[in-house]
Formats: C-alpha cells, sequence, structure tokens
C-alpha cells in the first residue's frame, strides 16, 4: 500500500494537473489577460491554488513538513502554525526558544 506522503503528494499532483487544464480552458475561453482587460474569470484564484499546491509538493519532497505526517491521526488536535520553524512547538515559538519538539499548543493559529 502507498505510505502517506506518497497518497498525499498523488493527490496535490491530481490537484495540480486539474488547476493546469482548468486555467488552459479559461485562457482558452477568455483570452489573455491583457485581451479581456484583467481578470474577472477566477483565474488569479486557480492560479494561486496551482502555485500553493505545488509548493506543498515541494515542500513535502525537501523534507519540511515530515512533522506533520505525525499528526495524521483523526481527531488530535495538533496542528501547525506559521510562526513556528520546522522542529517547532508553537509553545516553545512564542517562548523564544526551539528546544521543545512539536506537540501541538492549546490554542488555536491566527492567520
Amino acid at each position: 500500500m502507498v505510505d502517506d506522503k506518497q497518497a498525499v503528494k498523488g493527490f496535490l499532483r491530481l490537484c495540480v494537473r486539474y488547476a493546469d487544464d482548468s486555467i488552459e480552458r479559461k485562457e482558452e475561453r477568455l483570452g489573455t489577460d491583457a485581451e479581456r482587460g484583467g481578470d474577472e474569470s477566477g483565474l488569479v484564484a486557480w492560479k494561486a491554488y496551482r502555485d500553493f499546491t505545488a509548493h506543498a509538493i515541494q515542500e513535502i519532497d525537501d523534507g519540511v513538513l515530515e512533522e506533520w505526517f505525525e499528526h495524521l491521526q483523526e481527531g488530535e488536535d495538533w496542528r501547525p502554525s506559521p510562526d513556528t520553524e520546522p522542529g517547532e512547538s508553537r509553545d516553545s515559538a512564542t517562548a523564544g526558544g526551539k528546544d521543545q519538539t512539536s506537540g501541538g499548543g492549546e490554542g488555536k493559529a491566527s492567520g
């Protein structure tokens, strides 16, 4: 069976392909940004979604999201925070230290 990382990456790759195809269809139907005088079709959102998703795949490949895969159990209350570095918990980030391992603080991440 496929491991968690491969399953997630496979799913995200399908999302990128779908977004690429959707962008291409919209561009064919509507023309370029210059031809239509701006983006009223949602192309900016589709491109942002595609780019963000591709970035997530790269972060999985680079090991940046390794810790996230340790917390895939349903019902677990851990949540990643944009305020922490990989390997740092939200509690240690707010205290200014990096000596704790991630385990999930009680508060919700903002942003």
